[in-house]
């Protein structure tokens, strides 16, 4: 069993209204790039695993949602109209667009990354902000475009989540995280050892990953 099958289901329509709800949501969709699935010399190849629109449109993230929240939304150059569609169907109303300039400042100028790109050569990556309900932000200074190194693949920099800090209110749940961080909640494929989950599941979603995954129980432990 694979994490995804784990975390995905906490999120499903049948899953129950959670008892924590969350003012600050983020989310890193594992974005389906169909050339890159297929050609297995694709030197930007993902080696975890990806969801297709139809999966993310349907996770019901917004019930993790409080009435009054914020959401942002990570999304390539690629997918940008896919986050506008993920945004509405999670319940939020999209407001801005803020951009990520992978690279570094070094003798007053920028030194751009240098991605992928069949037209022009990706350096920048983008999260759409959205809101529900009626939520101000913390601060009214900052800028829609922040400069960081680039490091793990979809590793996103600490300078973003310092802004969403400083602009957003607690609770926070990061989804689809890497890894984890002080004051947040994560779910997530590498965010930490998948079987911590099982002792958040109650009796009818525990049965029902037995039921759907074709297990006779379920497992103790979960591999990664």
């Amino acid at each position: 069993m694979t994490t995804h099958e784990v975390t995905l289901p906490l999120f499903s329509p049948m899953a129950q209204t959670p008892t924590k709800r969350y003012r600050t949501l983020v989310a890193d969709p594992p974005w389906h790039y169909d050339l890159r699935a297929k050609d297995e010399t694709h030197r930007a190849r993902v080696t975890y695993g990806t969801m297709s629109q139809h999966e993310l449109l349907n996770m019901p993230v917004g019930l993790w949602a409080e009435d009054n929240a914020h959401l942002y939304l990570w999304v390539t150059n690629a997918f940008m109209a896919e986050g506008l569609q993920i945004v509405k169907a999670w319940g939020f109303e999209f407001k801005t667009i803020l951009t990520w300039v992978k690279g570094r400042i070094q003798g007053g100028r920028i030194i751009n990354h240098l991605g992928m790109g069949n037209y022009y050569r990706n350096s920048t990556e983008h999260v759409l902000f959205a809101v529900r309900g009626s939520l101000a932000v913390l601060n009214h200074d900052e800028v829609t475009a922040f400069i960081a190194e680039r490091h793990a693949h979809s590793e996103k920099p600490a300078a973003f989540y310092d802004m969403v800090e400083r602009m957003s209110p607690s609770p926070y749940l990061d989804v689809f995280a890497r890894t984890r961080r002080l004051g947040w909640d994560t779910f997530g494929d590498e965010s930490f050892n998948p079987s911590a989950i099982l002792e958040t599941l109650t009796p009818e979603q525990n049965q029902r990953l037995v039921d759907e995954n074709g297990l006779s129980h379920m497992p103790s432990k979960l591999q990664l």
